[in-house]
């Protein structure tokens, strides 16, 4: 076939042996040579024989007509956004422009593979060049070049939502890319009751626990901070720091439901990390300059039910402004408590300097070694959560494994949880991921 698809069926009569006892008379062909086909595929092609006596006898084949020319391809340049995991994987409608594509034989055009598949944050604001291949229905392939511009997103991360607590008229987005993914939370109103009116994006945290936030803006002369609260009503139980990002951290607590709050500021510069530690009915609070060093701030008993809301919250300061607060190094951790758990380790039970297992490189680009020293050969799993306490990776350690176990944590920049389950303990280690290594 031609690049219109069409060609001319040749003259198939050389091929018919024939022999008749009182002579043949002619060979012909159906359809006759020099008829114009189309379409790729298969047709049927009859030679009829008839003799001096007008006998006839048939015989038929198959002819394949051939498409191989490849389609006329056109690329796309576009914009994609980097989601709430740190990577984008590309889809044949954002590199691929199917209406302005064509094949001389109109098959089906399918894009049959792109490369690179994934963007990242590596690529955050650049513009890369990606190679699409296309196939049509023949089996031709072509490729050409799409301009893709990445930027990043504002989904947030699995888990999490948005809400507004009170009549706040707020919104919140999460980027992934930046200071181990960077909350934005805005909200405006003012509540001169005893209701709580702010923005709150949070998930829900069942037993023990912590949220450690460091608040990085601050604008519209508001709030920002850290809350662990009984549920999404504006009067609800809460455990609250926050601050202006001034010399000031704000400690607030409502004992019972739809109570005034207690408040206490402490005189605190520059401690804009803020920690808040649930267990059982005690709450306690600190506040760090570093994220490393913590200073006691207080300690509260609250009744709250076992599962409760934990996040990172923007309040206004009157009902005209908008205040709008930014949070990076946002981690959620989670402990054991009676059986209640929202999935995450109990990094309270188990020692970090315990040498029969080693997690090395530490920080790493994004593989390393777990040595199980002592530990080699036992059956269990491993286990990696993010800093947000989503589940990354899950593997099985079989018995008669060898004492080193190589795991690819991939993803994002930050602080990953690496939960080692044997049939006799359960080991966790923090690995800090740092994919361009430190520059």
């Amino acid at each position: 076939l031609d690049a219109n698809c069409t060609a001319t069926l040749p003259n198939y009569t050389p091929l018919a042996t024939t022999g008749n006892n009182c002579g043949v008379q002619t060979v012909t062909q159906s359809p006759a040579a020099g008829t114009s086909v189309s379409g790729a595929g298969n047709m049927t092609v009859t030679l009829t024989v008839t003799n001096i006596n007008g006998l006839t006898n048939t015989c038929t084949f198959t002819v394949t007509k051939v498409d191989n020319t490849p389609p006329a391809i056109v690329c796309k340049n576009t914009t994609v956004f980097i989601g709430n995991t740190g990577t984008y994987t590309l889809q044949p409608a954002d590199v691929f422009n199917a209406t302005a594509s064509s094949d001389n034989c109109s098959g089906a055009l399918t894009v049959t593979n792109i490369a690179p598949a994934t963007v990242s944050c590596a690529q955050l604001n650049q513009t890369i060049p990606v190679m699409v291949t296309v196939q049509d229905g023949s089996g031709n392939t072509a490729t050409c070049m799409a301009q893709i511009t990445v930027q990043e997103g504002s989904a947030l991360p699995i888990g999490w939502s948005s809400n507004n607590i009170g009549n706040a008229n707020g919104a919140a987005g999460y980027k992934a890319c930046s200071s181990n993914g960077t909350f934005a939370v805005s909200a405006n109103g003012f509540s001169t009751s005893s209701s709580d009116v702010l923005h709150f994006t949070s998930q829900q945290l069942c037993g023990n626990g912590e949220i450690i936030a460091r608040v990085a803006t601050v604008s519209g002369g508001g709030w920002g901070g850290v809350m662990i609260r009984e549920n999404l009503m504006p009067g609800a139980k809460k455990v609250t720091l926050k601050t202006p990002l001034t010399s000031v951290v704000r400690r607030e607590i409502r004992l019972v439901t739809n109570g005034a709050a207690s408040i206490l500021n402490f005189n605190r510069p520059q401690h804009v990390w803020l920690r808040l530690v649930r267990s059982g009915s005690t709450f306690t609070g600190y506040t760090s300059l570093n994220g490393t060093t913590w200073s006691f701030a207080f300690s509260a008993t609250v009744s709250m039910a076992g599962c409760v809301q934990v996040g990172v919250f923007a309040e206004s300061i009157n009902a005209n402004t908008t205040t709008t607060a930014t949070f990076s190094n946002v981690s959620v951790n989670g402990f054991s408590n009676n059986g209640l758990t929202n999935g995450l380790p109990d990094i309270q039970m188990v020692a970090e300097q315990d040498e029969e297992v080693r997690i090395f490189p530490n920080p790493t680009t994004g593989e390393v070694t777990i040595d199980l020293d002592i530990h080699a050969g036992k059956p269990g799993t491993i286990q990696v959560f993010n800093a947000l306490g989503a589940l990354t990776i899950q593997e099985r350690l079989v018995a008669g494994n060898p004492e080193t176990h190589r795991l690819n944590l991939g993803g994002p920049a930050g602080v990953y949880t690496v939960v080692i389950q044997l049939d006799d303990r359960r080991i966790v280690r923090r690995v800090v991921v740092d994919p361009n290594g430190g520059k």
